[in-house]
């Protein structure tokens, strides 16, 4: 909207000429709507596991800064298949809400949660929770000799702002999982590789992945997903240190995929949110973990 001419101003007498003078010193802006608080939501159910806990927060203002405001006095219920359950606060822990009773979440059930709180707009939201995920097994492959580390774009490994010097292991790891009975399309599968050592040792491993689940491979009727990653040393001699391995898959469906994507997209402020009225995201799951110990000769899975 343009400014007003000084000679319109004018019109309207000198208090008015001051009072926009004073406004463009000062960098005003024009004013907006006010702000108003909604709802954070944070639910992830696991199909298998017990009802999660719910955790509920209230936006601040832009420019305020600092986390969002704990909501400690909400009123919340979950519909599953028209059966409502009553969340209710956790003693000594604000924000946290937890159903009375421990039932356990069902795969393919279709879950509802209504947030309602003094002075703050409803929340809703809804999700179906996917078909369970099992890892079947995993390949471990750890390379024979090193490489030099400064060939890890070769690997499509992401070692950060600064490139080790030196040489790595390349260790290519293959997860197998059985696929859904589901229509085309509906999962996406988020997959993380989480190497650690017992001497706090660096590794190099690319960003976890999100994947369509059926454009992955399917050799025998099982899902498949290869993921690199890279376990520096000191010489090109130096054996494979042993360490553990965590991998873990996420199975989810649309607003699950939406929430994870749009986390660190540049061009956004906040992910993607299934809450109607609200933020956040309120997600049906099925997430399977395996841990490894990784050796220069083999891998086992650990119980």
């Amino acid at each position: 909207m343009p400014r007003p001419s000084v000679a319109a101003l004018l019109a309207f007498g000198p208090m008015a000429l001051a009072l926009t003078v004073l406004c463009v010193v000062a960098g005003c802006d024009p004013v907006g709507p006010a702000f108003t608080p909604r709802v954070v939501v944070e639910a992830f159910l696991d199909a298998g596991r017990p009802l999660p806990d719910v955790l509920l927060r209230t936006t601040r203002a832009p420019g305020d800064g600092g986390a969002d405001d704990v909501l400690a006095d909400a009123a919340v219920t979950l519909d599953a298949d028209g059966r409502t359950t009553r969340l209710l606060p956790v003693p000594g822990q604000p924000g946290r809400y937890r159903a009375a009773d421990a039932s356990g979440v069902v795969a393919g059930r279709v879950y509802g949660l209504s947030v309602a709180a003094p002075g703050l707009p409803s929340a809703s939201a809804r999700t179906v929770v996917p078909p369970s995920l099992t890892i079947d097994s995993v390949a471990i492959e750890p390379a024979e000799r090193t490489i030099r580390a400064v060939l890890l774009d070769s690997l499509r490994l992401d070692p950060g702002p600064a490139p080790p010097v030196g040489f790595v292991y390349p260790v290519e790891v293959r997860v197998y999982w059985r696929a859904p009975d589901a229509p085309a399309d509906t999962f996406s599968v988020r997959a993380q590789l989480r190497p650690t050592a017992a001497d706090g040792a660096r590794f190099f491993f690319p960003p976890e992945a999100l994947l369509r689940e059926n454009a992955l491979p399917s050799p025998g009727g099982a899902r498949v997903f290869v993921g690199v990653y890279a376990v520096p040393v000191a010489t090109q001699q130096a054996p494979l240190p042993e360490h553990a391995l965590r991998i873990a898959l996420v199975r989810g469906a649309g607003d699950y995929a939406r929430f994870i994507a749009s986390r660190d997209a540049p061009d956004r402020r906040e992910p993607v949110s299934n809450v109607r009225g609200g933020r956040g995201v309120f997600a049906g799951v099925s997430v399977d973990t395996v841990r490894v110990r990784v050796t220069a000769a083999d891998a086992r899975r650990l119980n």
